[in-house]
């Protein structure tokens, strides 16, 4: 499934998804989460999974080359909480990148390139 479908899957929720509890993302933000990705997320990458949380903001996960890494969006700042957990050793990595900026999206595409060990 393309990150477009997942994002659509994700805008059909309403307010009080999680058992009556948790907000539904923004339709807005849903479309601007999926235009950026289309327009700046590197090709050679694997596209992440998509789940809501239930602030309403969205989180990205991608598994490869030992490392489980998640990505917490709140789309009304656009600013994202990378986390990366290495199975094998433990070792944790975590940062805050400002999808707002195209910056943002080139320190996400490199930082996903070393970790699940793909070559542009």
């Amino acid at each position: 499934m393309n990150t477009c479908q997942q994002l659509k899957e994700l805008a059909q929720l309403k307010d009080g998804w999680l058992d009556g509890q948790g907000f539904a993302p923004d339709l807005d933000m849903l479309s601007w989460l999926s235009s950026e990705f289309d327009s700046n997320y590197h090709t050679s990458l694997p596209l992440p999974f998509f789940y809501p949380m239930p602030n309403g903001g969205v989180q990205a996960e991608w598994t490869g080359n030992n490392w489980e890494i998640s990505l917490e969006i709140d789309l009304i700042s656009k600013k994202a909480e990378f986390l990366a957990v290495n199975v094998l050793s433990k070792a944790v990595q975590e940062k805050e990148i400002d999808l707002s900026d195209i910056s943002g999206w080139t320190d996400l595409n490199q930082t996903l390139l070393e970790y699940l060990g793909y070559q542009c």
